[in-house]
């Protein structure tokens, strides 16, 4: 999806409009990529994406049921599966769950926090895949969710530089949740021409 695909000045409502391209993408279970030039405003539409009002706006009464959690990849420095699972982790614990004002979403963001701290742990590396799923898992059985999105924003130097093993684990975490589980990437570049060799992952 490029924000600058058409070929004069964009319309007043074309941000309003990718937006609902793209959540009308991952609702479908799918995950996609937007690419744009610096300062084009992909960091705004990341933004707005995890908007509840623009949720429902694009997506009915399903928008109320879809989680979009919001990942700020600027300052990221890490490359390995752990350092790219935690960042996720992390944020997830934060999301702004519909329940979240309810003793049930209390209890839940409390639990996310104790999985963090403990994916947190030095001896805890080869757990960390795990405390993820598992935080997943917790956040579409009772956070009121039937599907997360995640919003890795300023994904360029991750995709160019993270160990091909933490961008597969990406895709085994979406691939366990079948659908419920989707990335919409922020990027200046396309997933392809970013990396020098594509045959150690799959996009």
């Amino acid at each position: 999806m490029p924000m600058n695909e058409n070929p004069g000045p964009n319309p007043v409502d074309f941000r309003s409009r990718l937006c609902a391209d793209i959540l009308a993408t991952v609702a479908r279970g799918e995950s996609c990529t937007v690419v744009g030039v610096g300062s084009s405003g992909k960091s705004n539409v990341a933004r707005h994406l995890v908007r509840r009002d623009t949720r429902e706006r694009a997506l009915g009464p399903a928008g109320a049921r879809t989680l979009g959690v919001y990942c700020d990849f600027a300052a990221f420095t890490g490359l390995t599966p752990q350092a790219l699972q935690l960042a996720l982790l992390e944020e997830l614990r934060r999301a702004p769950f519909p329940n979240g004002a309810s003793p049930e979403g209390i209890a839940l963001r409390a639990e996310l926090t104790r999985l963090w701290e403990s994916a947190t742990i030095a001896d805890a590396s080869l757990r960390v895949f795990a405390y993820l799923r598992d935080a997943v898992d917790l956040a579409l059985t009772r956070g009121g969710v039937d599907r997360i999105f995640f919003v890795l924003d300023d994904f360029d130097k991750v995709l160019a530089s993270a160990s091909a093993a933490a961008l597969n684990s990406l895709r085994k975490l979406r691939a366990d949740f079948n659908g419920r589980l989707t990335y919409a990437l922020a990027a200046r570049q396309a997933l392809q021409p970013t990396r020098t060799t594509t045959t150690a992952y799959t996009p």
